[in-house]
């Protein structure tokens, strides 16, 4: 509304008052608006799943780190590496973890192995003591099962064997670069380097995936954001 002055008929100024239609929105003004705020909203709800992915992600590196760790502390405590193969059985435990060369045991279940080995040592048991409750699940006696932000539990690869002609027959130039026969696990989870062990954890997505796949199948791309201990060897290019 705005004012303005006119004259009387005797000269004085009186107050006349002018008034302006007021207009509303349009219908298809408000479809717009509503349009872009549901789009803000879109795109502020994606930005916040991708940082907390972002963050979940990084909180999972640093439990794998804690894990390498902890495993480091058993070796310096018993001042040898970790041993894995497959001639254990309960009574006659020949290596510290079971081993496994043709998937026939999962690697989630080599990784509880690892865990109930390493949590002999009290070192080892305070490192992982500091990996949070929610991941890595323990009775009185020892801790159970690695879990990650996504509910998935972490897995153990171990490098294969030591490649051996006389022993095995080995053609000891299709070995790994570190000397090892790679296993079934090492193909479609990762290759283990220098006979370090690795740990993977799926990922946001929840799905290993299969390094042996055809890059441009499912398969494939569900390995691409697997969280890994290190960063695995290529399966492409290795002997």
């Amino acid at each position: 509304m705005s004012l303005r002055y006119s004259r009387n008929n005797d000269g004085g100024k009186i107050l006349a008052r002018r008034r302006r239609s007021v207009r509303g929105f349009t219908l298809i003004e408000l479809v717009v608006v509503i349009g872009l705020i549901l789009i803000l909203v879109g795109l502020t709800m994606a930005v916040g799943v991708a940082i907390r992915a972002q963050s979940e992600t990084r909180q999972t590196e640093n439990v794998l780190i804690l894990l390498d760790q902890a495993v480091n502390q058993w070796e310096i405590a018993a001042d040898r590496q970790l041993s894995w193969g497959i001639d254990n059985t309960p009574t006659n435990l020949v290596y510290d973890v079971q081993g496994d060369v043709d998937g026939s045991i999962s690697p989630e279940v080599q990784l509880e192995d690892l865990l109930r080995r390493i949590s002999t040592n009290q070192s080892a048991r305070d490192i992982l003591a500091q990996i949070d409750n929610d991941f890595l699940q323990q009775d009185d006696d020892a801790f159970l099962r690695l879990v990650d932000p996504w509910g998935k539990q972490v897995c153990l690869i171990h490098p294969g064997r030591v490649a051996d002609f006389a022993v095995y027959g080995d053609i000891l130039n299709e070995a790994d670069l570190d000397g090892t026969v790679r296993t079934y696990h090492e193909n479609v989870f990762g290759i283990a380097a220098n006979r370090i062990l690795l740990f993977v954890s799926a990922g946001p997505d929840g799905e290993f995936g299969d390094l042996s796949a055809n890059p441009e199948s499912n398969d494939f791309k569900q390995t691409q954001d697997n969280v890994y201990s290190y960063q695995p060897r290529s399966i492409e290019g290795v002997p």
